[in-house]
């Protein structure tokens, strides 16, 4: 298993400072340090919406980790970060730093990159290409990130196909070697990051989340209509939109009309999601890691994985205790998703 002094010993000094954000109008706003709560802008983690943002472990169901359904591979984050060393923007098209980023993944056991990058696939397709070859030339697959807390509205989804069209399906019908093709789309839609959440009734977040069904499955039949019809799509939710409302006897904040609508909302987007990442950020304890994301495992069709933050400080007293507890997760059958390959190397020395 890894383990970050064998990281310093094989690659060497490379802290920075903490990585900047992208702004929304690129549409692949990066998820705060605090993603899994509610926030008040899609820049800012600092206005969280407590009545979302501490246990949704008291409702959860019981936890059954003998059989899971995973795929067995670690996944990270890996966003543009303009300005930041270890951000695609500046990685991708430079031989030596990708090099150093698939060597960092190879130590950290990661074999899935959710990637960022902008317009790139269609301004600069040969380096992405080259990027995505080389990934795959080291057992990594590649899912193109892209997202926008604006994307719950119809009125988005001619933008939010064009990307889809021009970022991943032009640009994979474009190469003849599936080596330099995308493996699948990771899309980040967080409604809760829009300013508009908090200012909503319980009502209105409900409505959010039918919104969201329904762009999940815009995307969903953008893909089928194309000749990339087969890719699958990923998706990351907080931990927290299955808490039911103080009207059915729970501490959340979204108006669920009852519990069957709110299991019927997590059975249903499974039409067109093939992947969940439960963002389940803010704790250091298993056993409310594992609480958290009990419903979408029972309810969800397809897989359910588990997001870790680096939040060292925090949540974590280091980085090793990111990792261990990684280790610890995935020895109880569970699938990880590290946020983000920036943060995590920036805390490596």
């Amino acid at each position: 298993m890894y383990r970050p002094v064998l990281f310093l010993l094989l690659f060497g000094s490379s802290a920075c400072t903490d990585p900047t954000k992208p702004g929304a109008d690129s549409a692949e706003t990066s998820p705060t340090a605090d993603s899994s709560t509610p926030v008040d802008s899609a820049d800012s983690a600092d206005s969280a919406d407590s009545a979302d943002s501490a246990d949704s472990a008291d409702s959860a169901d019981p936890v059954d980790t003998a059989s899971p359904r995973t795929s067995g591979t670690r996944g990270v984050w890996a966003w543009r970060d303009p300005g930041d060393p270890h951000g695609t923007d500046l990685v991708v098209g430079d031989s030596a730093l990708e090099d150093d980023m698939i060597a960092a993944l190879i130590a950290w056991e990661v074999d899935r990159v959710y990637g960022s990058y902008g317009d790139r696939a269609s301004t600069e397709p040969e380096v992405i290409a080259a990027w995505n070859a080389k990934l795959h030339a080291a057992g990594i697959t590649s899912h193109v990130l892209m997202g926008d807390p604006a994307w719950t509205s119809s009125r988005e989804w001619a933008f939010m196909e064009s990307l889809i069209q021009g970022r991943l399906i032009q640009f994979n019908d474009s190469r003849t070697d599936p080596l330099e093709r995308f493996d699948g789309l990771h899309l980040d839609i967080e409604p809760h990051a829009a300013s508009t959440w908090s200012s909503q009734d319980e009502a209105g977040k409900y409505t959010q989340l039918s919104l969201l069904d329904d762009a999940f499955a815009h995307a969903r039949g953008v893909l089928d209509a194309s000749s990339q019809a087969g890719l699958p799509i990923a998706a990351d939710l907080p931990v927290w939109y299955d808490n039911l409302p103080p009207g059915l006897g729970g501490s959340g904040s979204v108006g669920w009309p009852s519990q069957a609508e709110r299991d019927a909302w997590y059975t249903g987007i499974g039409t067109s999601i093939a992947s969940l990442s439960m963002m389940a950020y803010e704790t250091n304890d298993e056993s409310v890691i594992l609480a958290r994301v009990a419903d979408e495992t029972a309810l969800f069709p397809g897989e359910v994985r588990i997001g870790l933050n680096e939040e060292v400080g925090t949540t974590w007293p280091d980085i090793q205790a990111l990792f261990t507890m990684t280790e610890t997760l995935e020895d109880s059958g569970r699938t990880v998703d590290l946020h983000s390959y920036s943060k995590v190397r920036t805390l490596l020395p």
